[in-house]
């Protein structure tokens, strides 16, 4: 999705400006606009590979960090692409452009990039649940122990427990069983 005025992408950093924190804006109408967003893709991803270098093992932190930095990147590209069609008065979208190799030298395609996306947003949610099944029993238990629970409330507390359970095990990531069927095609055969 393109940055306009009165549509913001969703890597737009003006939403999370501080109200003293200077910005620069680069516009469509500016002829070195496009080729100033590249090259601070450019230069961004270049921090990036020598961070992951310095670091070897960076955490899973750092590593959600580094793939919304590279996700801004691809979409700073794509706003520098349409400032370009605009300058030509080409203003409708273009034809999907091939996939292009990360730093690993892997292809990836949209396709399974939004699956890859969709999985972590699961993952998160699952996590979220599990999270949250965690404190209901810990609310449970201290409640209990104080003697704070009224009558009825130590059943709705298990059955909360009990849904929560129920919906993240109904969306947790499921691995494939390993059939004598697939050790034979795995083997070539």
């Amino acid at each position: 999705m393109t940055n306009t005025a009165a549509h913001p992408g969703p890597l737009d950093p003006t939403a999370d400006c501080a109200p003293d924190e200077p910005y620069f804006p680069l516009v469509g109408r500016d002829p070195d606009a496009p080729a100033a967003i590249r090259h601070w893709c450019d230069t961004r991803r270049a921090r990036l590979v020598k961070d992951l270098i310095a670091r070897k093992q960076p955490s899973d932190e750092r590593m959600a960090e580094i793939h919304d930095d590279l996700r801004r990147c691809t979409e700073a590209e794509t706003i520098a692409d349409a400032m370009v069609r605009w300058r030509r008065g080409h203003k409708d979208e273009p034809a999907p452009l091939p996939a292009r190799e990360n730093y690993s030298g892997v292809v990836h395609d949209e396709a399974l990039t939004s699956e890859t996306d969709r999985r972590k947003q699961v993952a998160s949610a699952v996590q979220s649940l599990r999270e949250a099944a965690y404190y209901i029993s810990t609310a449970q238990e201290l409640l209990g122990a104080s003697g704070e629970l009224a009558p009825g409330e130590r059943e709705m507390l298990e059955g909360a427990l009990d849904a929560v359970n129920f919906v993240a095990g109904a969306h947790e990531p499921k691995r494939p069983t390993f059939a004598p069927a697939q050790a034979g095609e795995m083997a070539g055969a």
